[in-house]
C-alpha cells in the first residue's frame, strides 16, 4: 500500500479492512464497476471472498466505500486552505493543483474516476457526500461566471468537462511527457475550457 494513500485518512480502519479496500481499488480503477468481480479482489487482497463478505456485505456496499473514501480526500484537499478572497484563476489555480497532486500520487485516482464516474449503485451516504462536493465546486464557478470571467453554461457541464480532461490525459500522458510540462499544458487547456469566450476572456492573439 503507497505510503500516504488516501485510504488510510480514517484511522478507526482496521489493517485487513483496509487491504481489502486498497485491492478492490486497484480492481475497480482497472476494470470499472460492472466488469469488476470479487475472486479478482479476494486474489488481489490476499484474502478469501468470505473475508471480503466479513466486512461487507456486497460488491456494491464495497464500492460505495471506496466512493466515500475517495470523495472525502478529495474534499479535504480542496477545501484546506481554499483561497475564498482570491480572484477566480487563482483559485482555480489551487484547485487544479489539489487534484493533480492526488492524481500524481496515486494514478489510480484518475483511472477510477474516469472508469465509475457514470456509476448508477451509489447509495444515498456517497450521494450525500458527493453533492456536497459538487456543490462547492459549483459555487466557485458561478462566482467566476459573475465576474465575466469563466464562460457562460451549466456549471455541472463545465466541471465534468475539466474532469475528464484532467482524467484521461493524466491516465493517457504519464510516463509519455515529463510531469512539469504535462502540468503546464493541461493547465493552459482546463482554463482555456472554463474561461474562453467569457466576458472578460483574455487570451493570446
Amino acid at each position: 500500500m503507497p505510503d500516504g494513500n488516501w485510504l488510510l485518512m480514517d484511522n478507526g480502519l482496521d489493517e485487513l479492512y483496509r487491504q481489502i479496500l486498497d485491492a478492490a481499488f486497484t480492481i475497480f480503477a482497472r476494470d470499472g464497476y460492472d466488469g469488476t468481480r470479487l475472486p479478482a479482489i479476494a486474489f488481489e487482497a490476499k484474502v478469501s471472498i468470505g473475508t471480503i463478505y466479513r466486512h461487507f456485505p456486497s460488491k456494491q456496499a464495497l464500492f460505495n466505500q471506496i466512493c466515500q473514501q475517495l470523495i472525502m480526500a478529495v474534499k479535504y484537499k480542496l477545501m484546506i486552505n481554499f483561497p475564498q478572497q482570491a480572484s477566480c484563476e487563482v483559485q482555480f489555480d489551487f484547485l487544479f493543483n489539489k487534484t493533480l497532486q492526488l492524481f500524481q500520487h496515486d494514478p489510480r485516482s484518475a483511472t477510477f474516476i474516469m472508469r465509475n464516474q457514470f456509476a448508477t449503485i451509489l447509495d444515498s451516504v456517497t450521494l450525500a457526500k458527493q453533492a456536497a462536493l459538487i456543490a462547492f465546486l459549483k459555487k466557485t464557478i458561478q462566482k467566476g461566471q459573475q465576474c465575466g470571467v469563466l464562460r457562460a453554461g451549466l456549471p455541472e457541464l463545465l466541471l465534468v468537462t475539466v474532469v475528464n480532461q484532467m482524467t484521461s490525459s493524466v491516465i493517457f500522458m504519464v510516463g509519455r511527457m515529463p510531469w512539469p510540462e504535462l502540468v503546464q499544458t493541461l493547465r493552459d487547456c482546463c482554463w482555456g475550457s472554463l474561461s474562453e469566450g467569457a466576458v472578460n476572456y483574455v487570451g493570446n492573439d
